[in-house]
């Protein structure tokens, strides 16, 4: 899904032992953004509302080596 690859600036485990939570994580930026953490060692979890995207990303990102879990639904925040 990525446009172009380019070297990253950071060490490839910088992230390790990290756990990411992106919400639209299943594609565009937030497909990325999960690709990029995934590729710096973080484990990733995503979040989004078609299922049918959400399988397509989860696919694409163990492809890339990358340990990633999913979960179908959608994400608010309340302040009192």
């Amino acid at each position: 899904m990525s446009c172009q690859e380019e070297e990253s600036p950071f060490k490839p485990d910088v992230l390790k032992g990290k756990v990411a939570l992106i919400t639209g994580g299943g594609s565009g930026i937030g497909f990325e953004i999960s690709s990029q953490f995934g590729k710096h060692g973080a484990s990733v979890a995503i979040m989004g509302r078609r299922k049918q995207v959400l399988d397509a990303a989860v696919s694409d990102l163990r492809s890339l080596g990358i340990q990633v879990t999913f979960q179908r639904g959608f994400s608010f925040l309340i302040w009192d």
